[in-house]
């Protein structure tokens, strides 16, 4: 979606003499306020949580199977390999609370590189073992297509986190500009990488933001359900109301028009559709959890 379809008109003098208090962080004239940007606010951010613990959940069964399919290799497919995720989580989140603090994260060239190289390869191997599943029925190794997914994942994650840790230190350092747990950065100078800044706030909030996440993906580790879930509450919201409703502010649409008319039952019909696949996935969600131990999933 383009940034400009959402800002409205607005009298560059009126805006100029009024001050800042009318742009946005980028200098230009603010977006559509009021209830629907809170609520559009609600859905980004939530969503976005989401996928980082869906990650989680992600990469502690790639690391799983990885472990269960060379049991299998190794004691024969009769085996009992069942492997407890919550391990893997914890070794993840581990990973994730260091790679939380390097600076600019999102901004790494070399981490767009890693990450199409892994999705590949692990698109690859899949591919490839599917066809030789179905040309020669032999069982097939699955080793290395977990690890793929496992580092891609780990990179991802943090790149959907970092709008979540931009919104909430940027909203503290406003609020209490004069605390120096929040504002105050200090300089370590680290041998062979140069001097590194650490702010203790940072340092908490995201520490405490990865335990979180993990905790909550080590209590709801039914991924297919939970993915289900996820993709049903945002798709609605943020592919298919604000879009319309942005679109139609910005071409000034007459209303009960006949572009409008069909433009708001697309919107309602898509609503129909994820009220659907919410009620499945929590349903799914609601029959694991019948036979769930709570931090005790297996694979």
């Amino acid at each position: 979606m383009e940034k400009e379809s959402l800002y409205v008109e607005q009298d560059p003098e009126v805006v100029f003499e009024a001050g800042t208090e009318h742009l946005d962080d980028d200098g230009r004239p603010k977006r559509t306020g009021g209830r629907k940007v809170q609520l559009c606010g609600l859905a980004q951010y939530g969503n976005l949580i989401g996928i980082t613990i869906g990650y989680i959940i992600t990469a502690s069964i790639s690391m799983a199977a990885v472990r269960k399919s060379n049991c299998f290799h190794k004691e024969g497919h009769h085996a009992k390999c069942a492997t407890s995720n919550n391990p893997y989580m914890i070794i993840f989140a581990c990973i994730q609370i260091v790679l939380s603090q390097i600076p600019d994260f999102d901004k790494l060239s070399w981490l767009s590189i890693v990450a199409a190289i892994m999705s590949f390869t692990y698109s690859t191997i899949g591919l490839a073992l599917s066809m030789a599943k179905v040309a020669g029925g032999a069982h097939a190794r699955t080793s290395l297509t977990g690890v793929t997914i496992g580092v891609d994942v780990s990179g991802s994650e943090k790149v959907f986190c970092q709008p979540t840790f931009s919104f909430v230190e940027k909203k503290c350092q406003q609020h209490w500009p004069e605390n120096t747990l929040i504002t105050r950065e200090y300089a370590l100078n680290i041998p062979r990488y140069g001097v590194y800044h650490v702010n203790f706030f940072r340092l908490v909030w995201r520490t405490a933001y990865v335990i979180v996440t993990a905790v909550v993906a080590m209590i709801l580790p039914f991924f297919n359900d939970f993915v289900g879930l996820i993709g049903a509450a945002s798709f609605w919201p943020l592919t298919v109301y604000f879009p319309i409703e942005m679109y139609i502010a910005r071409s000034k649409m007459k209303k009960f028009s006949f572009t409008w008319t069909w433009l708001k039952i697309l919107s309602w019909a898509c609503l129909v559709v994820s009220l659907v696949a919410a009620a499945g996935s929590i349903q799914g969600m609601v029959n694991s959890l019948r036979s769930y131990k709570p931090f005790k999933t297996q694979q």
